[in-house]
């Protein structure tokens, strides 16, 4: 019955309107049809000429949820680049806390000396690393230590809620058999959703959230004023999630 109801998403944009909603210049609004798609030229190459932006149909207060907080990799490293987030990643935590629910705590981890490689370091090559340019290590010598306003209780560590993180998706650093840590916390404790605060919006948070749903079944809140990265692309990885 319910697959009758109208979409509650928006209604299809035309090419004016899209492209400047992404900040994209047409370079022909004409609408032609390749191989049955209806398309026009703009200045990042061919694109359909009508576009739509999906969303959550689901509300928080749809049914009874056990919900928990994921703070990520918001570490001393990390300060002069989203420390302003403190503020409000606090309020949340305080939030969640007072009603007694889940509040875990992730830590990059890696350093250019740690022996693990992988696609990311090939990705980012070696260069940078003296001139701690290079956006895949911690360098700090407590770089790697939550910061202090929004670091998890004693309760939380005894508890297990922290990760020590060597991976976008905090979904992908196993245990010995080959399972996600994160995961096995989660389902430990009935958590069906999760609402994620911290680094990087484009990276760490993107990766998580999309595992999150996608491979996970979990629902998934992304806070927008507790997330942040130190390029451009924060606003893009926003849309896109």
């Amino acid at each position: 019955a319910n697959g009758a109801k109208p979409a509650p998403f928006a209604p299809a944009m035309e090419p004016e309107e899209w492209s400047e909603a992404v900040g994209v210049k047409l370079t022909d609004a004409k609408v032609r049809t390749i191989h049955g798609a209806d398309i026009v030229a703009t200045e990042a190459g061919l694109q359909p000429a009508l576009q739509t932006e999906y969303f959550a149909a689901w509300e928080l207060e749809d049914r009874p949820r056990r919900i928990c907080l994921l703070t990520m990799d918001m570490t001393e490293d990390y300060r002069p680049y989203v420390g302003y987030l403190n503020d409000n990643i606090a309020a949340l935590q305080s939030a969640f806390r007072s009603k007694g629910l889940p509040v875990f705590t992730s830590n990059w981890i890696r350093r250019p000396d740690d022996g693990l490689y992988g696609a990311l370091d090939r990705f980012y090559g070696s260069a940078g690393v003296r001139s701690r340019e290079n956006p895949t290590y911690i360098y700090l010598e407590n770089g790697t230590l939550p910061m202090k306003e929004i670091a998890p209780t004693g309760e939380e560590i005894a508890a297990g809620l922290t990760i020590k993180s060597s991976h976008l998706s905090k979904f992908a650093d196993v245990d010995s058999h080959g399972r996600s840590t994160f995961l096995l916390k989660l389902r430990a404790l009935g958590v069906d959703t999760l609402v994620i605060v911290g680094a990087w919006s484009e990276d760490c948070v993107a990766a998580t959230a999309f595992d999150a749903v996608d491979k996970y079944n979990l629902d998934t809140v992304v806070v927008e004023d507790a997330i942040g990265t130190a390029t451009p692309t924060h606003f893009p990885a926003i849309k896109a999630m």
